[in-house]
């Protein structure tokens, strides 16, 4: 048996990265229920310990924040895996953000979400909200600099 340290040192401890993996796909998940009350319970888990040692819990602040706000979702609708546009939402997305891309309609974050005037679009999300749709990596980038 490995011991397991609950606390985030040089890197984040396992415990805070399965509280964010649980979070991110939540809000993935058909049933993302499911997935926030096992998330909410393992941040619920970690609170006396970060309470007594908050320095040593960076990244649980940080998937406590996204459990809270929502984590930054960028949703580009475009015709393949090649496009521009969501090439430059995976560069510019900023850690734990979830990024998808496909046609209208091919995941829960592309519903209603479609392209404009022929172009590619991304969409920056935070929750249930999103702004309007961005067409360019220039606005993309401002965008996302605006979500954060």
């Amino acid at each position: 048996v490995r011991p397991a340290d609950p606390v985030d040192g040089a890197t984040p401890s396992g415990a805070s990265l399965v509280a964010e993996a649980l979070l991110t796909f939540a809000h993935l998940a058909a049933d993302p229920e499911r997935y926030l009350n096992a998330a909410a319970a393992t941040l619920a888990a970690a609170t006396p310990i970060l309470a007594r040692s908050p320095r040593g819990g960076g990244h649980w602040l940080a998937v406590t924040e996204a459990a809270v706000r929502g984590p930054i979702q960028i949703a580009v609708a475009c015709t393949g895996p090649d496009s521009e546009l969501l090439g430059a939402a995976r560069r510019f997305a900023p850690g734990g953000a979830i990024v998808v891309g496909g046609a209208e309609g091919s995941s829960t974050l592309l519903d209603g979400r479609g392209r404009v005037h022929g172009q590619d679009a991304a969409y920056v999300c935070r929750g249930q909200a999103c702004d309007l749709p961005v067409t360019t990596a220039g606005d993309l980038g401002a965008a996302l600099g605006a979500a954060v």
